[in-house]
């Protein structure tokens, strides 16, 4: 979008991190990965911008990790259950198969980057100027499964859907409703993009070199036109 695609957001998805960090038994806090090898996703993928944020916390810099990059999260699972890196950061279900090996559980990424974007909806803006209401109802369903999901009357059928439509294992689907959902509320009930969380993202991007200062206001990047159309 900054670089003139005529792409905007119309609705913004996961706003927490839904990632933990995994290490060796024998490293027992943040402060221990120094001289550490860590696996993330990707030289410049959202997952550094978490783990600088996580490793700030026990006053580390990125000098002091040595990185290395899988963007599958079930390869940075391989590479530290195979001995290769002494700490990953993971998702469900390749989080919780590290917690059942032994390995430590350094904590969520979202105690020290919240409410930060993770994964949106965008469209093309050609083609939602001519689509508005289709996008409208799309955003209006986006809404109301979110709000169906996070009642706790329908964690059954969630996790019934989920087992059936990704082919998941049930015990795997179990503890993703659990720390995605249940914890964590990784989903956004409303879909907007405020401008603090939007500021958040833009600090982010600027300093893996994505961004440059001066920021565009968050309306370059995000139409809230149909997440606020009523209902």
């Amino acid at each position: 979008t900054n670089q003139g695609a005529p792409v905007k957001i119309i609705v913004n998805d996961i706003v927490v991190p839904p990632y933990s960090v995994h290490a060796k038994p024998a490293i027992k806090s943040i402060s221990d990965l120094r001289g550490k090898t860590i696996i993330i996703g990707g030289v410049k993928d959202v997952t550094l911008i978490y783990m600088k944020a996580f490793i700030a916390s026990a006053g580390l810099k990125p000098s002091d990790i040595d990185f290395v990059y899988a963007k599958s999260a079930l390869d940075r699972f391989t590479a530290l259950a195979s001995g290769g890196v002494d700490a990953a950061i993971l998702n469900p279900p390749s989080s919780t198969r590290a917690n059942a090996l032994g390995f430590t559980n350094l904590g969520d990424v979202v105690q020290f980057t919240k409410e930060f974007p993770f994964t949106v909806w965008a469209a093309n803006t050609e083609w939602s100027a001519r689509n508005g209401a289709a996008l409208t109802s799309f955003a209006h369903c986006y809404k109301a499964g979110v709000k169906w999901l996070y009642d706790p009357a329908n964690k059954a059928a969630a996790l019934d859907i989920l087992v059936q439509a990704a082919k998941t294992d049930p015990n795997d689907a179990i503890e993703a409703y659990d720390y995605l959902v249940a914890k964590l509320h990784i989903f956004s009930k409303t879909g907007a993009l405020p401008e603090e969380d939007f500021a958040k993202m833009a600090a982010g991007l600027i300093d893996i070199g994505d961004l440059s200062e001066p920021v565009p206001p968050v309306t370059r990047f995000f139409d809230p036109t149909f997440v606020t159309a009523p209902d």
